[in-house]
């Protein structure tokens, strides 16, 4: 499982041999947990905190919680995969100020998240042979460790290479990926 951030380029990822929503929700709620703790106020306010300014008007937030966070304080982006909408998910989410951008279908490639994990997993697996499960989990969660000694921030670049985004809201940016092929490590959530 991968969380990423990109302003940063550091990638906090667990491998686990199944990523269930029974697996995943837990591991993600216990890292952003951690991760708002970190936030400062002062990098709140890089971004635009109103609800409906990110698509959550008072009634869609209505249908998920009666209790949602004062103000958005975290953007993190999945994909569409249908775990990612269960109601437990979506409302411990926005009770904490986490506003969730799920990519348009056929869209992984937008999260981030998806970009690291295939380069960690390539540096972890390629020409490798491992004889279980264990080997090739603690090779990817070196993979982790390597990759995040020297972190590659991930920057969007418009036409004439002007920055876009990422460094005025990077601080509250993060993506997800945790879903896989039976051959790749969940090292994100989508």
């Amino acid at each position: 499982m991968t969380l990423f951030h990109p302003a940063s380029g550091q990638v906090r990822g667990k491998p686990v041999t199944q990523t269930t929503n029974a697996v995943l929700h837990p591991w993600l709620k216990d890292e952003l947990s951690s991760v708002l703790e970190t936030i400062l106020e002062s990098e709140e306010e890089t971004i635009e905190r109103s609800w409906d300014y990110w698509g959550y008007p008072s009634k869609r937030l209505e249908e998920f919680t009666g209790n949602p966070a004062e103000k958005v304080r975290m953007l993190l982006v999945l994909d569409n995969l249908k775990g990612h909408y269960s109601k437990d998910f979506v409302s411990w989410s926005l009770e904490r100020g986490i506003a969730l951008l799920y990519t348009p279908l056929g869209g992984s490639w937008l999260n981030m998240a998806e970009s690291v994990q295939r380069i960690i997993i390539r540096r972890a697996l390629d020409g490798q042979h491992y004889k279980s499960a264990i080997e090739l989990m603690d090779a990817l969660g070196a993979g982790v460790r390597g990759w995040n000694a020297n972190p590659t921030p991930f920057v969007w670049v418009e036409n004439a290479g002007k920055d876009v985004g990422v460094p005025e809201n990077g601080a509250m940016l993060w993506a997800v990926q945790g879903h896989m092929p039976a051959k790749r490590l969940c090292l994100e959530v989508e």
